[in-house]
């Protein structure tokens, strides 16, 4: 009896066996001696599993440990054009992307949008410990329901929740642990990931929206 296809997540990466059939997969694996096994970066997982379901190839997805969210905030407000034009342009491109906007154009209520648009868990990611907090208050008002769902990591808080608030410092440290528990990833002053140390958060996460 042939077994299906196990996509596992396994420390910052993927795990696919036994191999499936096709080659839709192939240019994303190296096979690892150590467990005698195909490997795959965790960062290709949205690209692997639409390769796959395209390839028409059964397999069993045991990697994501995503979450749904009710995200219905306490007060809507309506977003200004530039906000509105950012959003259909980031959902357009496949809810990935990097948006540009000056100080004070709204950003934070930017991501709040996108987050009501893709109600899943999520990292928020803040370069600093004040950023930190100024977010977590942002979401507690503005989703005051799921006080339980909101926390942080970083500056001796370790929560793990559905909506977690974390310094880019903390996530990298941890970011074996947290890579397959978000959907979607907010990285506020995305010039800092592309650093050694930090860049591992992007690496290491399966997070299909960002």
């Amino acid at each position: 009896m042939v077994r299906n296809p196990k996509l596992q997540f396994n420390r910052g990466s993927l795990i696919l066996h036994p191999p499936p059939r096709g080659k839709a997969w192939i240019d994303y694996a190296t096979w690892d001696d150590r467990v005698e096994k195909f490997r795959i970066p965790a960062i290709h997982y949205r690209q692997l599993v639409e390769s796959l379901q395209t390839n028409g190839d059964d397999f069993i997805d045991e990697a994501q440990e995503f979450s749904q969210l009710d995200l219905v905030p306490k007060i809507e407000m309506e977003p200004y054009p530039h906000q509105r034009e950012a959003l259909v342009a980031w959902k357009k491109a496949g809810r990935m992307g990097v948006v540009v906007l000056p100080t004070a154009a709204g950003k934070t209520y930017l991501a709040q949008l996108a987050m009501q648009s893709t109600p899943r868990s999520t990292l928020i990611l803040v370069p600093t410990l004040d950023l930190m907090h100024q977010w977590y208050a942002q979401m507690l008002a503005a989703f005051p329901d799921l006080e339980a769902d909101i926390g942080l990591l970083g500056g001796g808080s370790r929560d793990r929740t559905s909506i977690l608030v974390a310094t880019y410092d903390s996530a990298a440290i941890h970011a074996e642990a947290l890579g397959n528990q978000y959907a979607m990833i907010v990285f506020d002053e995305c010039h800092h990931l592309p650093t050694d140390f930090y860049r591992v958060i992007a690496e290491y996460a399966i997070a299909p929206y960002r």
